[in-house]
């Protein structure tokens, strides 16, 4: 194998070359000549190592490795996340089976508007509670005052009033239907003799005793003991008496002629 070379010899006296074939140099004329190959010496201790190049740039990102085995053991448990936007209104489910027990009581409504009168009901209604008793009393003659003027000899069936206007009262009695007595009659009596009241509407006080508006309020049921207080049950109160101002009066109803009686205590009680 031989190789030409261009050397400018001109230039160049001698010239060594070390390579693995033999080379034979003329100067005249101008030659190269280069021999075969010799054998391959023995390879030489490894050098140092070089510096550390720089980092090369990043791969291309390998595939996604299979699914590793599930854990045992339970991660923490992660921090909430925000709350996420109100979902859509879903359906309207199926009624629910009624419930046992009662709910609250709701909170009363507005009244309503005033229905129309309804029929007149065809069963009474039940009793009301007793209402409250109004009284009114009335002292015509008290019990420790003085008596009254006698009647003397009182025939039957007479009527003597006790004329001093001092023992008469103007009272209210509007709604006033009952009317008991509490008396006492002194001096003489016999079975028949007993208190009658009277009552006036003319509104006047002083009005005179044998004044013909006097009229019969009460008498008492006689058989009454002497100097002895007597009460009696309820007697009826006219109604032409139920007025606001009703002036009031009493005296000795009947006797037997020859008795005095006298009366020393009358006390009216009304309801």
């Amino acid at each position: 194998m031989t190789a030409a070379l261009d050397i400018d010899l001109a230039q160049t006296t001698s010239v060594a070359v070390v390579t693995p074939w033999s080379i034979d140099i003329e100067t005249d004329p101008p030659s190269v000549s280069i021999g075969v190959p010799g054998l391959t010496g023995a390879p030489g201790p490894p050098g140092p190592p070089g510096p550390q190049g720089i980092q090369g740039p990043q791969g291309p990102q390998g595939n996604v490795g299979p699914q590793g085995a599930a854990s045992t053991v339970p991660g923490p448990q992660g921090i909430q996340g925000p709350q996420g936007p109100q979902g859509a209104k879903g359906d309207t489910g199926a009624q629910g089976a009624a419930s046992t027990v009662p709910g609250p009581q709701g909170p009363k409504g507005d009244t309503g508007n005033t229905g129309p009168p309804g029929a007149d009901s065809t069963v009474p209604g039940p009793q009301g509670p007793p209402g409250l008793i109004v009284t009114r009393q009335v002292p015509l003659l008290y019990p420790a005052g003085p008596a009254s003027p006698a009647a003397t000899n009182i025939a039957v069936n007479t009527f003597v009033a006790v004329g001093d206007p001092s023992y008469r009262m103007m009272i209210d009695l509007r709604g006033m239907t009952n009317v008991k007595v509490m008396g006492r009659i002194g001096g003489a009596l016999v079975a028949v003799t007993a208190l009658r009241v009277q009552y006036h509407t003319g509104g006047n006080p002083a009005v005179a005793t044998g004044d013909a508006g006097w009229t019969t309020l009460a008498t008492t049921p006689g058989n009454h003991t002497l100097d002895t207080l007597f009460y009696t049950g309820n007697l009826a109160v006219p109604a032409g008496a139920a007025i606001l101002d009703c002036l009031l009066r009493v005296g000795i109803w009947s006797g037997n002629g020859t008795a005095d009686p006298t009366i020393t205590a009358c006390v009216l009680n009304f309801s």
